[in-house]
């Protein structure tokens, strides 16, 4: 697999996408890889300027921090692209088409959308995307344990909503990206050396397979 020029002379980078619910797992499993030998790409969440306004007031504050989200992920990609030809994000457009559909109105929904094919014009889908699912309650248990203030507000059916809507992206998204599917609450990498080694072996032995894996087991 080799990377992709398009017609606007992006050099398109083979790009892996590490989406789930908040706390399951992404940043851990993007550094993992990272330490294998592909360069990530982590997100910068704390630098969108309205992040706090978001968990405080979503129906005044989606449309801006959906948004900013998008196109300070669609930055990174075009900016490490520039230097790296293998790359993993723990973050993903399917992850953004999510939040969007969950939090947004319908009219900001539109506009969000035409933002979104732009940016999926320009940059495409992942070559891989590796999904991360695990409950509402453990990602809620996940949250609390962490204990970030901005998160505090979050309740599960918050989580049980964005779990259901990335569903149902990640499904749509196999027409495009090779999809592993890995229980993140059954398969704890993060504390688990030989889940750790034998994920991370699994996800970097696909990237030139030719077949989609469904299940991480």
């Amino acid at each position: 697999m080799k990377p992709v020029q398009n017609n606007n002379n992006y050099q398109r980078p083979i790009r892996i996408e590490v989406c789930g619910g908040i706390a399951s797992g992404k940043t851990t499993l993007a550094q993992l890889l990272n330490d294998a030998g592909i360069d990530a790409v982590f997100e910068d969440f704390q630098s969108n300027p309205f992040l706090n306004l978001y968990y405080s007031d979503l129906d005044r504050y989606a449309f801006e921090a959906e948004i900013t989200f998008l196109l300070q992920h669609y930055n990174c990609i075009k900016v490490k692209s520039e230097h790296s030809p293998v790359l993993v994000c723990d973050f993903s457009l399917y992850l953004d088409s999510a939040y969007a559909s969950v939090t947004l109105r319908e009219t900001s929904h539109q506009a969000y959308r035409a933002v979104y094919d732009e940016v999926k014009r320009y940059i495409g889908s992942p070559d891989l995307l590796v999904y991360l699912h695990s409950s509402g309650n453990t990602s809620l248990q996940r949250i609390r344990d962490r204990n970030r203030e901005f998160e505090r507000s979050i309740q599960i059916e918050f989580l049980e909503a964005i779990n259901k809507a990335l569903e149902y992206y990640v499904n749509e998204g196999e027409n495009d990206s090779k999809v592993i599917r890995v229980d993140s609450e059954k398969y704890n990498f993060a504390a688990d050396e030989k889940v750790r080694k034998e994920l991370v072996a699994v996800i970097i032995d696909s990237l030139n397979a030719t077949h989609s894996i469904e299940e991480f087991k």
